[in-house]
């Protein structure tokens, strides 16, 4: 506050001197018969400031309040050439009689040894850089960003960025990249005008999360430009920041996608299609761009201190975006003591525990100790259908709050009476530590939770929707003899499964056999922080996944290396990329070892290796069936659904089947993903309200 009134009286010295010495503005200090100095008096008759140099009001009497003269004129002698000691000391005692009459607190030193480190709230420091981009940018060419470029190109369309990049207080953008800097500069860009356009107001972000996308962050600039001729631009520009390894991050850093669009004065909207085109950042640019990093505002020992954590922090950032096994280690989530947070699509009409294969009961806190649980959202009359989910999972992945309208909602939207089904791998139940196969969640879970709601609801036929194991134990329930399924729609793992190549090798060389054989019943991530947890962390980075579904969450490392990826990470929002933390949870080995089975014998068989399921083919004769497929799953390769298709069809020519694809989804992101409700969820409640 002292430097601003300070400067402003400052600037508003040499207009006063001309008014009251009777001068013309810009005469340069000087009247028509005699030199004018300010010289300090003790009234307006005999000088123009007093004591300390605050100028005379000849009209009222006084002074005019806040202006001050504070050089070598108010000295009412002759200066030697060069006087700038002198006129230091004086703008130095003025400054000080003003601090004393207005009460104000004296400024530290800039040596001050008592001066606040780093990161406190005083002083704040300025930091800057230039930057220099070029590239093309065709003006006809509106929607893709590389035709632009190269119709930039051809037609010589070419792009000059030289900006300045300010931040007013280095210490809050250390801790919040999203915070905005001031850009300035200028652009080139010939065919929209033959001289420099100019930045005129200009905003720049580090790294703005994208939280539509996984680990995915955008530099953004925006700008208004204005030519010479008057017209005026909007400029903006983006660089995609992905965690997608150390291979990509010169190209994605260097890389600003381009928009400019001519506006209005009153619409920056503008009525005007946007050209497109991409700039570069060039390596000897880049260079420059380092050297050019300044700070100011503070004193020149925390310059460099500012200096050096600005570049530490991006530095940090980077690692954590690309560093891959340079990153840190994490510890696994572990499975929730609680069911994951929902968003209820309306109050349930009634939770039931099956307990009539073992004697659970609910005391205070329902759920608890169940067995099996069946959770009633009667949204209308149409079904009743069952969800019966993954394993490892619980049927809250049908509830999960991280995108825009999940299945439950979508269902019961329809109008259906929607039964969440946990069956006794649900994570949320403690039938899950227990042991059991696939076998018995076909022949004993399926069979129960059935009679449960035909009596509840007084249907005799129900629809099913069954996801990974719910899927394949649902098929596998119908051929055992289950009754009173009509439709039933099974996702991703059919009774032909074939997997990758990380996953057949696992089944080959029986790593939940092995596993089993050390005393261990089952796997579950592991929260708690230990040198062990890091340790597997940085070893499961170098199993087998795909390049693009790489990540920095500790817990996708582990699914991979547990069940395969069970995602693609261009399917999720960011929300459900970390709530995928709390989905899974405590696996059994038996189980496993069950799976592993299926996966080497490539059908459907019991946990000894028996054909049975396939005995009776005809008991699927009452049941429409419908296999959902992601083209992109990693875990059930597609021709395993069209191995089972193709085998009903051979086996039941008059029967109701159909394969549907989903291109683009691999697995869990069919359920979850944040697109799931247009592209997945419609094909489902079209295959249900069939007659």
């Amino acid at each position: 506050m002292q430097q601003e009134a300070f400067y402003r009286g400052e600037a508003f010295a040499g207009a006063a001197f001309d008014h009251v010495a009777g001068q013309s503005p810009g005469s340069g200090g000087k009247t028509q018969d005699r030199d004018f100095r300010a010289d300090f008096a003790d009234d307006a008759a005999k000088g123009v400031v007093d004591h300390m140099g605050r100028v005379f009001d000849p009209a009222g009497g006084g002074v005019h309040d806040g202006l001050y003269v504070c050089d070598g004129s108010v000295i009412p002698v002759a200066l030697d050439a060069n006087p700038l000691l002198t006129i230091s000391a004086i703008a130095e005692r003025t400054a000080a009689m003003m601090i004393e009459e207005r009460g104000w607190e004296p400024a530290q030193a800039a040596d001050d040894p008592a001066a606040p480190p780093l990161g406190t709230a005083a002083p704040r420091a300025r930091l800057e850089f230039t930057e220099h981009m070029t590239g093309f940018v065709s003006m006809s060419v509106h929607d893709d960003y590389a035709e632009g470029y190269e119709d930039g190109r051809e037609d010589g369309a070419r792009v000059d960025l030289m900006l300045t990049i300010e931040y007013d207080d280095i210490g809050a953008a250390l801790d919040n990249p999203r915070r905005e800097a001031r850009v300035t500069g200028t652009v080139r860009a010939p065919e929209l005008s033959a001289h420099p356009l100019t930045v005129t107001e200009g905003r720049f972000t580090l790294l703005d999360p994208d939280l539509s996308q996984v680990e995915t962050w955008h530099m953004r600039y925006r700008m208004s430009l204005l030519s010479r001729e008057g017209k005026r631009y909007l400029f903006e520009g983006h660089k995609d920041v992905r965690t997608r390894g150390a291979r990509h991050a010169w190209s994605e850093m260097t890389t600003l996608y381009t928009r400019i669009r001519e506006t209005s004065q009153l619409n920056e909207a503008g009525d005007s299609p946007p050209g497109t085109g991409i700039l570069h950042l060039k390596p000897a640019d880049f260079t420059r761009l380092v050297r050019s990093i300044k700070v100011s505002d503070v004193p020149r020992r925390m310059q460099g201190e500012c200096r050096r954590a600005f570049l530490e922090i991006f530095a940090h950032e980077m690692v954590h975006i690309y560093g891959g096994v340079l990153d840190e280690a994490h510890a696994f989530p572990g499975a929730p003591k609680k069911a994951p947070a929902v968003r209820e699509p309306m109050d349930p009409d009634g939770i039931w525990w099956c307990d009539s294969l073992r004697q659970w009961h609910a005391d205070d806190r329902p759920g608890d100790d169940a067995f099996l649980r069946l959770t009633r959202y009667r949204a209308g009359e149409k079904g009743p259908v069952m969800l019966a989910g993954g394993f490892g999972m619980s049927s809250h992945s049908f509830l999960t709050p991280t995108i825009e309208q999940n299945l439950t909602e979508f269902l019961a939207e329809s109008g259906y009476d929607v039964w969440l089904f946990d069956y006794r791998a649900g994570i949320d139940l403690p039938s899950a530590g227990t042991e059991f196969t696939i076998d018995d969640i076909a022949r004993e879970d399926w069979p129960t939770a059935v009679r449960k709601v035909q009596e509840e609801t007084g249907r005799e036929e129900l629809q099913a929707f069954g996801h990974c194991v719910g899927s394949v134990s649902l098929q596998m329930a119908i051929l055992a003899g289950l009754q009173g399924i009509r439709t039933a729609v099974c996702a991703q793992f059919p009774l032909h499964p074939a997997s990758s190549v990380f996953n057949m090798v696992k089944a080959e060389i029986r790593t939940a056999d092995l596993i089993g054989g050390l005393g261990i019943n089952g796997l579950a991530p592991d929260t708690r922080r230990s040198p062990g947890d890091e340790a597997l962390d940085i070893a499961l980075r170098a199993l087998p996944m795909p390049a693009e579904e790489r990540c920095g969450q500790a817990v996708c490392r582990w699914i991979n290396a547990v069940y395969g990826c069970t995602h693609r990470h261009a399917q999720l929002n960011e929300a459900t990329h970390r709530a995928i933390n709390e989905m899974f949870g405590f696996g059994n080995i038996e189980s496993m070892e069950h799976l592993s089975l299926m996966l080497r014998k490539g059908h459907a068989v019991t946990h000894t290796g028996g054909m049975d399921y396939f005995d009776h083919p005809e008991r699927m004769a009452g049941t429409r069936l419908l296999l959902l497929q992601g083209m992109s799953n990693y875990i059930f390769h597609p021709v395993g659904s069209f191995r089972t298709w193709r085998w009903l069809g051979s086996q039941l020519p008059q029967g109701d089947y159909e394969r549907r694809e989903l291109p683009g989804y691999a697995h869990l992101d069919a359920i979850v993903g944040s697109r799931a409700a247009t592209d997945v969820y419609p094909w489902i409640a079209e295959f249900l309200d069939r007659p």
